[in-house]
This record gives C-alpha cells, sequence and structure tokens, in this order.
C-alpha cells in the first residue's frame, strides 16, 4: 500500500541470488483494486526490480546466512536481465542504519500515459519503494 504521498515502504532481509541472477527483489504496482485484509481486483500495472551496488551486496553476501549456501553469486555485469530491463535505472541508493541498510529506489509512473497502452499491457503508479 502507498502513503498519500505514493510512497510504499517495506521490511525484508537481503535478498540471495540463484544460478544466472543477481540480487534482486521483484516489486508489483497494481491499480483500482480494493482494499480489505488484503488487496483485490484491479490489474497489474507493472512488476519490476529493485538491483544493489556491487560492493554493499559481495559485503552482504560473504555474511551470514549467505556465504553458506554455497551458490555463486552473479554479478550484474553476467545477469542477461540486468541489461535489458534497464538494470541500471533500478539500481537502489542504501543507506545505512546500524546493522540495517536501507534502499531506496524511485519509479516514476504515468498511469495517465500507460492506460492508453493497456490494452496492450497495463499502467503504473507507484513512485517510490524502499527497504530496510
Amino acid at each position: 500500500m502507498i502513503d498519500g504521498a505514493g510512497v510504499a515502504e517495506f521490511a525484508t532481509i537481503f535478498p540471495g541470488c540463484y544460478p544466472g541472477r543477481t540480487n534482486h527483489i521483484h516489486f508489483k504496482v497494481r491499480l483500482d483494486g480494493a482494499v480489505g485484509e488484503t488487496y483485490r481486483g484491479g490489474h497489474t500495472a507493472h512488476i519490476g526490480q529493485v538491483f544493489f551496488p556491487e560492493d554493499p551486496a559481495l559485503r552482504v553476501m560473504a555474511s551470514a546466512p549467505h556465504a553458506s549456501t554455497g551458490v555463486r553469486r552473479t554479478p550484474r555485469s553476467e545477469d542477461g536481465v540486468f541489461p535489458r530491463q534497464h538494470g541500471t535505472a533500478a539500481i537502489a541508493k542504501l543507506a545505512s542504519g546500524g546493522s540495517d541498510l536501507e534502499a531506496t529506489l524511485d519509479a516514476a509512473v504515468s498511469p495517465n500515459a500507460a492506460r492508453l497502452h493497456l490494452r496492450q499491457v497495463t499502467s503504473i503508479t507507484e513512485r517510490t519503494i524502499g527497504t530496510r
């Protein structure tokens, strides 16, 4: 859910990785649904990915529990999805809050422009997504 300024926040762990993909978090923007115990109805307007700067990702992956997985981390330069989805525009800004990292990504969208394209795809409204 977004606040009055269009900001969505959530807390999560730093994502691990899997073969062929660098660390990332998927996010989904939905419109025109109803808020209850969950968000229902409407349509999926956008599914995006948040990526992370390489140096902090390397440090996190070298610590527990990530280091014990035995999975080789794929750097962004070897992730085939990263360049095709304009990954450089989706790298979060990181700030340190003690032992936590806070990631912020501005995802500006225009629901009116996208609605013209709705018959083929969908539209987007969220502007900011952050992690703590």
